[in-house]
């Protein structure tokens, strides 16, 4: 029974953890400038910094940290969900770092 319960935990924590990773694996970041931000339609528009396209995000489920503004680094996880792309998560990397000054 002790060996059990010492095995049990352990394993139990593990797939805890596990399940959590999983759910992130499907998650993409990019980053890039803000070209628009609009709160209300809760979307975004994203110049990629890698391929230098413009992107849309759907903001409906999104944390939003610092509020983005025109011509911030953005950096948005996200998901691909029925051919839209949904944020997760909203950071804004030049508010961050002018907070840290």
């Amino acid at each position: 029974m002790t060996i059990l319960r010492t095995i049990g935990l352990p394993a139990l924590l593990l797939l805890a953890i596990a399940g959590m990773s999983c759910h992130e694996i499907d998650t993409e970041v990019i980053q890039g400038t803000c070209m628009t931000f609009d709160p209300a339609g809760k979307m975004i528009t994203v110049k990629d910094e890698r391929e230098g396209t413009e992107v849309v995000f759907d903001l409906s489920l999104a944390r939003i940290g610092l509020t983005p503004e025109k011509g911030n680094i953005v950096r948005i996880a996200y998901r691909m969900e029925e051919g839209r792309r949904l944020a997760v998560k909203v950071m804004n990397v030049t508010k961050q770092d002018l907070q840290k000054d």
